[in-house]
């Protein structure tokens, strides 16, 4: 189990978190003079989920999916797990990935809608391959190849018209869909690649949505993917060397008091090696590694009572963690010492000015205090990554665990950073 009370204090994978917020918030306090909340990375834990996707898949690579957890120190983490290299989507996240050390060929770059300097910048650093949406990107990277007189390496993202049992917002493989190369236009996307000397084809990459239990919509989405890499050959005498089907492997967002239930990899494996043995089948993991090895360190500020429940409003809200907000995601939420045993009930929240800032609604928790401290659990993957300074609210320190010490990764962002960039003092 990840989490486990002992002695009515919280223990995250080992760690006694009641002793190690002390140890954090005097880093904070003696550093930055800082006392609001935190993020909290679990090293261990976060190359531990990586290493069981390599083991567990020996034949495929993989790309670490940036967007999920993007700090340079996190990235790092990954240069020692076998097969892994980086998946981007942004000139920001590739420079973040030149930053903790990925080279070129270790990178593969994503996004329906990549810029002229964005794919300039790629080219210029031999990137592995990108994954490419549409026919005017096609266009686009031979044009600017052509310019710079480089092959580029291509994947066609294909859109299988697959549906994902998940929520809407995280969906990507249906036709509706903003992604992808819809199964119409794969024919003329391929003749392109077949006619442009500028471009090298490499394959096919499709991407089908995030939270998937099972292992079928991988199943059809690959027995696509082979259908067309035999079109491809057959019909425009373009081989097939690179294979994709992104990433999207669930996690359990439950506390468990057994062992958390996790994605069927063993079932996975052997479904490759039945349908593709000649082809090495990459993946873009994201979430898998990143959600589970990070923790939004929190504190009640204030309890309102209501006639059968509480509100506890907390120092954190949407705009550290909008998950809740924006996908109604549901983190546990854990007192890091018990009080009692006993349960009530609240409405956990944020201090943002919206309704929306609401972290859970009705859960039972055991009994608050103001001054208690909380974690949100859960929160590696899209926590801090899509922070932002709504109601001129500070984006938050990151400390990283790193087995034996804490480490602050990211310091707290100060007020005088937040307005840096408007120029106020040169207005007349």
């Amino acid at each position: 189990m990840l989490f486990e009370y002992v002695d009515r204090e919280l223990y995250y994978e080992g760690l006694n978190v009641v002793h190690a917020i002390d140890k954090m918030r005097n880093i904070l306090k003696k550093q930055f003079n800082y006392e609001g909340p935190f993020y909290l990375y679990h090293a261990p834990l976060f190359q531990k989920r990586a290493e069981i996707l390599s083991r567990e898949l020996p034949s495929s690579r993989f790309y670490y999916s940036v967007k999920s957890l993007s700090n340079v120190h996190m990235l790092k983490l990954l240069l020692k797990v076998e097969r892994f290299g980086a998946d981007v989507v942004s000139f920001g996240e590739l420079y973040r990935a030149f930053k903790a050390g990925f080279r070129g060929e270790q990178i593969v770059f994503a996004g329906v809608g990549k810029s002229s300097a964005e794919i300039e910048a790629a080219l210029e650093n031999n990137i592995h391959c990108f994954h490419v949406e549409s026919l005017s990107e096609l266009e686009r990277i031979a044009c600017l190849a052509t310019k710079k007189k480089k092959q580029a390496p291509i994947a066609l993202r294909v859109n299988p018209d697959v549906m994902a049992k998940t929520h809407r917002h995280i969906t990507t493989g249906r036709d509706q869909d903003k992604f992808g190369i819809s199964r119409h236009e794969v024919d003329e996307a391929l003749s392109m690649c077949k006619k442009k000397e500028s471009l090298r084809f490499m394959g096919f990459h499709a991407h089908i949505g995030s939270q998937l239990w099972s292992v079928r919509p991988y199943i059809k989405t690959l027995r696509y993917l082979l259908e067309l890499a035999q079109k491809a050959q057959e019909n425009f005498g373009l081989g097939t060397s690179y294979l994709s089907l992104g990433g999207g492997f669930a996690v359990d967002y439950a506390i468990k008091k057994t062992k958390e239930r996790e994605f069927p990899l063993a079932k996975l494996r052997k479904a490759l090696e039945h349908l593709s043995p000649s082809y090495e089948v990459n993946f873009e993991p994201g979430r898998f590694i990143s959600a589970l090895s990070g923790v939004l360190v929190t504190k009640v500020e204030y309890l309102k009572g209501k006639k059968n429940y509480q509100i506890a409003v907390l120092d954190s809200g949407m705009n550290d963690l909008i998950r809740p907000a924006l996908y109604t995601a549901s983190h546990p939420i854990l007192p890091v010492a018990l009080r009692s045993h006993k349960k009530m009930r609240y409405d956990v929240v944020g201090p943002v000015c919206e309704t929306a800032d609401t972290f859970a609604r009705k859960v039972n928790l055991n009994p608050l205090q103001e001054g208690d401290f909380l974690i949100i659990a859960h929160a590696g993957a899209y926590g801090s990554v899509m922070g932002s300074n709504y109601n001129s609210r500070p984006l938050l320190p990151e400390i990283l665990y790193t087995g034996e010490d804490f480490e602050v990764i990211r310091r707290p962002q100060t007020y005088e950073d937040m307005l840096a960039l408007e120029l106020y003092d040169q207005v007349t």
